[in-house]
């Protein structure tokens, strides 16, 4: 998954299919597939950032949390309720509120928020307390696991091995002359996070 409610959904489609069209309309960007898809990445986290994130945030308060909220009060929720990256998936649904009074949601909100913000630095300082303090093996697991997941991900967007691989692959399989580059990528991110999950759970190093 990619997003996390059915509002965040919708306005990161809108805005991928925004960029894709005009990028892919000047025909100055044909046939420069790496220049394209680097392009089409910062456009569309710009555009997804600063025109639609607020407004999914804001459709999921209104319409699912029944909070009553501005868009400035909406704004400050955006990492609690429509997380910016792809790879950013925890999030606060906080649908709890759907039964408070109208006048003590958004207060309520905004304290739960600022507790998981909390929450999460205090799971980040134990996270890099550890990493300190662990073994050279653990360390060179941890660094090489992170840079393949970063790796696979850009070679997703590049169209880089292995994923041009698979997707000659796939097109074979399925009889195409396209395939989802980018979604090859981060299978193979996911993937290498079990494996070395996996490795890491069932070998002291």
């Amino acid at each position: 998954m990619f997003w996390t409610h059915l509002y965040d959904l919708i306005f990161k489609l809108i805005s991928f299919a925004m960029v894709l069209a005009v990028v892919l309309s000047i025909s100055f960007f044909e046939e420069k597939n790496v220049a394209v898809a680097l392009i089409i990445a910062v456009l569309y986290f710009l555009v997804y950032n600063y025109v639609f994130r607020t407004f999914a945030t804001y459709l999921y308060c209104r319409l699912t949390l029944k909070m009553n909220v501005t868009l400035n009060q909406a704004k400050q929720l955006n990492n609690a309720f429509s997380p910016l990256l792809p790879t950013s998936l925890e999030w606060l649904p906080m649908r709890e509120l759907r039964d408070m009074d109208d006048d003590v949601k958004y207060q309520v909100a905004l304290h739960l928020y600022n507790e998981w913000i909390e929450e999460k630095r205090q799971h980040w300082i134990t996270f890099t307390q550890d990493f300190k303090n662990s073994s050279l093996g653990t360390k060179l697991l941890t660094i090489t696991m992170y840079g393949l997941v970063v790796y696979f991900m850009l070679a997703g967007i590049l169209n880089w091995q292995p994923v041009l691989f698979l997707g000659r692959e796939y097109c074979m399989i399925f009889y195409s002359n396209t395939y989802p580059s980018f979604w090859i990528g981060i299978i193979c991110s996911a993937l290498t996070l079990l494996l070395f999950k996996a490795i890491d759970k069932n070998i002291k190093l």
